[in-house]
Parts: structure tokens; C-alpha cells; sequence
């Protein structure tokens, strides 16, 4: 991936990779979502330690495929498996198979507009089928640690997709703290459906770019922060169980564009807020502080559940309207 750390509004963090390194030696790592532009990252970078084995689970074939064509071939550290992690016993046997000690669950519907359309899908496949891997995971014999990528739309959630990340995540945390570990991220700076990746395709076929709101605030990481961040949470952090980046203040997404087309103009388009979407994004839900952690670029989020958590997570199945205000509720 390019690097945008110039459209930052604040410098990139720098993580302790010697450390990182040394915590990855000998281990066995799974990744979820492994086609991914989070999970293919991770895995280069897993793959470039001393990690003893590396196992990628992806749903979509191609992205698989190319990740197998970018790593050089070795049959006793990589496994590669085409599988819907909703799949109870394809990842029950791949458990077994690949006994992994730390899953990076990267999987997971990310279009905020697609999943309020599809509201059955977002839950089964964001929260269900997370809650069901990590249950598997306890259940191994060789699971240690289960760290789920989550998003900084689960705070305050105003869309489906949102929601279906914040039931997962308090799902999580309510029946399975300490074993499991939250990374709440930002936008990720070039990734697959984002901004920048929009703002450039305009840019190569000179098309108009569609606006939703121009006073759109979001935060941003880049891809190298975000893998330092779940490397770090999962590695260097022994207490807490939530976990962001420092991503100091929100950046207008105007900026972001004015940056991107600096030197290449493009026609702007200003159209509407899209549903679910929120005008500034947040970081913490109702009753949640910030409290440093060990690695500085991160910030451990002390948080508070609700017991209503089994109930929402019960009357996903008929996923009520309310379900946005629900998850709010925990």
C-alpha cells in the first residue's frame, strides 16, 4: 500500500518493531479477513517475523491468490484456506488443523452503506460469526488470545454497521475478558472502499467526486499505524482489553481532498448525508475513559457494559429497527 502518511494531520506513529518481533518468535498466528487490505498487511508483516506459522483465511478467492503469489512459497509456515468464517465447522476443523495460539479476526462487511441495506448480513457476518469464532477459539486446544478489528463507527453507533460491531464488541468483552482483546480503528488511509482509494480512481478517469457533507470530520490512520496497533495490542499490552490508536483530532475529509487534488483538480459534487452516516465520528461509547497504555502510540479505553448485552445479542435474529439504539445502550 502507498503511503499517505502526508494527509495525516499530525506525524505517524512509530512502533517498537524489535519487540514486536522478539513477542512473535515461535508463535502460530491466524488471520481472518486475510485478503483484506488490514489482513493482507498483517500478514506480510507477521510473515516477515519470526513467527513459526502463519495461517490466512480469506472468502474471497482472487485476494487470496494474490497474497499467495506475494509471499514466497513455504509450506511449513503458511496455510491458506478459502472458507466463510460463519462456517462453525470449517473453522472448528481449521482450529484443529492449524492449532493457531493468536487469531487476528480481520474479517468482516466494512461499507457503511451497503450493510444499512443488509442489516441480516452485517449482524451475521459481524457479530455472529465473531462471536461464534471466538467461543470455537476458547474451546481449542491451543487458542491463547483472540484480537478483533474493530472500528471507530462502533462508538456511538448511528449506522447498521456500526451497531453490528459494537454488539460484537460487547459481546466479546462481556463473556470472554481477558481472553479477548478490541482494537477500535480509525478510516485506514488507502484501503480497499475508502476515501483515498475513491478520490484516486476520479482522479485516473478524470470523473466528477461525489461529496456527501463537506463538514465530514473522520479519524485516520494509515495501514502501517493500524497494523502496529493489533501487533502491539496483542503483543506488548498485558492488561486492558480495549484498545485505539493516538490519532490526535478528527480531519475534514475537505482536507483530505484538497491534498489529493492539489495538483490535479477535480469537479466536486455535493449531494446529501448518506444514511447511517455520521457528520463527525467519535472514539468512546457512554461511560468509557481513556487510560495510557503501555505503547505510547496507543490508548487503552476503560469501559462499562450494560447488562442488557444478552438480550440485544438475542434479538439480533429479527434485527429490530431499533438495534442502532440498542447497541448505543451497551
Amino acid at each position: 500500500m502507498k503511503d499517505y502518511s502526508y494527509l495525516l494531520n499530525r506525524s505517524e506513529h512509530v512502533f517498537p518493531e524489535g519487540e514486536i518481533n522478539k513477542a512473535l518468535t515461535g508463535k502460530r498466528v491466524m488471520i481472518t479477513g486475510a485478503g483484506g487490505s488490514i489482513g493482507s498487511a498483517l500478514a506480510r508483516r507477521i510473515y516477515a517475523s519470526p513467527a513459526t506459522f502463519l495461517g490466512l483465511v480469506g472468502h474471497s478467492e482472487a485476494p487470496i491468490f494474490n497474497l499467495a503469489q506475494a509471499l514466497p512459497s513455504h509450506p511449513d509456515r503458511l496455510g491458506y484456506k478459502i472458507a466463510d468464517v460463519g462456517d462453525e465447522a470449517a473453522m472448528a476443523e481449521l482450529l484443529k488443523k492449524w492449532r493457531p495460539e493468536i487469531i487476528l479476526h480481520a474479517a468482516a462487511h466494512k461499507h457503511v452503506g451497503l450493510m444499512e441495506g443488509q442489516p441480516r448480513e452485517a449482524f451475521r457476518n459481524n457479530t455472529e460469526a465473531t462471536l461464534r469464532l471466538a467461543q470455537l477459539a476458547i474451546a481449542s486446544e491451543s487458542v491463547r488470545q483472540f484480537i478483533f478489528i474493530s472500528t471507530d463507527k462502533a462508538a456511538k453507533p448511528t449506522c447498521v454497521m456500526g451497531a453490528s460491531k459494537r454488539l460484537a464488541e460487547a459481546g466479546l468483552l462481556y463473556r470472554h475478558a481477558p481472553f479477548v482483546k478490541v482494537c477500535r480503528f480509525g478510516n485506514v488511509l488507502g484501503s480497499a472502499g475508502s476515501l483515498v482509494e475513491i478520490i484516486e480512481k476520479k482522479l485516473t478517469n478524470k470523473e466528477p467526486l461525489t461529496v456527501t457533507n463537506p463538514k465530514m470530520r473522520r479519524y485516520f490512520i494509515t495501514a502501517k499505524e493500524a497494523v502496529g496497533l493489533v501487533l502491539s495490542a496483542a503483543f506488548l499490552e498485558d492488561e486492558g482489553e480495549l484498545f485505539t490508536l493516538e490519532m490526535g483530532t478528527t480531519v475534514s475529509i475537505m482536507d483530505i481532498v484538497e491534498k489529493m487534488t492539489a495538483r490535479q483538480p477535480l469537479e466536486i459534487v455535493i449531494t446529501q448525508d448518506g444514511s447511517g452516516e455520521k457528520v463527525v465520528e467519535e472514539l468512546l461509547n457512554e461511560g468509557e475513559v481513556f487510560t495510557p497504555a503501555k505503547t505510547p502510540a496507543l490508548k487503552r479505553i476503560n469501559y462499562k457494559l450494560l447488562p442488557g448485552v444478552e438480550g440485544a445479542l438475542r434479538r439480533i435474529n429479527n434485527w429490530p429497527e431499533s438495534i442502532v439504539w440498542e447497541a448505543n445502550e451497551l
